[in-house]
């Protein structure tokens, strides 16, 4: 389990590194979070009972949504991505958090999730809106196709939702 563990996370961190200041790896970039995707998926059902794997997870999480929306570096610019991907590590945080002492990595790796979940919403928040011609109402989401929310977490117990979009 060690070894496949250490395969994702050189996979997730090192080789988008080396790739990501590459002229045209955007598509490679794209494949590599397609790939991580399913990867951590499979291996998140395999996590219950192992609170270091947990963490490992919750990490590769985060980097996703790095890779995928993060603001103050190269990324895809899939936000909405991002968002879920953080979601997925802050639940798997959160739980590590109920049961680890004052000094324990999870605390710690939560913190920097925040703050990642943050700085996103906060571009998102102050990003222009995209300018309407002359005489264009206002988009409005069908009735049948309400606006759909992203969770995000954030402190224990409150949801902090953010239309898509905005």
């Amino acid at each position: 389990a060690r070894i496949a563990r250490d395969l994702a996370t050189a996979m997730l961190f090192e080789v988008d590194e080396a790739i990501r200041v590459m002229p045209g790896s955007t598509a490679a970039r794209k494949l590599l979070v397609e790939k991580s995707q399913t990867y951590l998926r499979e291996l998140s059902q395999r996590s219950q009972q192992d609170p270091g794997l947990r963490l490992d997870l919750a990490r590769s999480y985060r980097g996703l949504g790095d890779i995928q929306g993060r603001t103050d570096s190269a990324s895809l610019g899939d936000s909405e991505g991002a968002l879920a991907s953080y979601a997925r590590a802050a639940a798997l945080l959160e739980e590590l958090v109920q049961t680890a002492g004052p000094r324990d990595r999870s605390r710690y790796e939560l913190s920097i999730l925040y703050q990642r979940q943050g700085s996103l919403l906060g571009a998102l928040l102050q990003a222009p809106q995209q300018p309407r011609p002359p005489h264009t109402p206002a988009p409005s989401a069908p009735a049948s196709e309400p606006a759909s929310p992203v969770r995000m977490s954030g402190r224990k117990g409150s949801t902090l939702l953010h239309e898509a979009g905005a």
